[in-house]
């Protein structure tokens, strides 16, 4: 059990530095996941595997470049989202998220041609709508992990009670 607590704070350290709405969503699962890593280990795993990159991207020099890659794990996630979407609502919600990142990334070489005071404003302004947007994307993606993980375990709990 230490173990996986040593392991949980890691995931707390790359969620803070994935951001801080990426931080507030884990913490929000944070009892959740408590529980459910005591009792499958492995899910830990796939939630940083899915927090990493953001925490990679976010760690670049410069801000657009940042941008760019935090944008770009974002679609991915958005992708992975779309393709496991079980109804309508959240294939639409992913198709809004994956528009809202293609206009972040073609807004991007705007930044350059901006004066440093307005540029500094406008990047915080962006960083504000990736952040509210990597939330939203891995509260779904959290929630989604913890879904399956729930799904196995019922699928294992009732071959173990048919002796299959």
């Amino acid at each position: 059990m230490k173990k996986n607590m040593g392991k949980f704070r890691l995931l707390i350290r790359l969620a803070t530095i994935a951001g801080p709405s990426v931080l507030r969503v884990v913490r929000h699962y944070g009892p959740q996941l408590r529980t459910m890593v005591n009792e499958n280990p492995q899910l830990l795993e796939q939630i940083k595997g899915k927090i990493k990159p953001l925490a990679i991207a976010r760690s670049k020099e410069t801000k657009t470049q940042e941008y760019k890659e935090s944008l770009e794990v974002l679609r991915q996630q958005v992708t992975y989202l779309f393709a496991s979407a079980n109804d309508s609502v959240m294939a639409a919600k992913t198709r809004n998220w994956r528009n809202e990142i293609d206009s972040l990334e073609k807004s991007l070489p705007l930044y350059a041609t901006m004066s440093a005071s307005v540029r500094r404003k406008e990047l915080k302004i962006l960083q504000q709508r990736i952040d509210t947007l990597s939330a939203a994307i891995v509260d779904v993606t959290i929630s989604n992990v913890i879904e399956d993980a729930q799904i196995v375990e019922k699928a294992t709990d009732n071959s173990n009670k048919t002796g299959y």
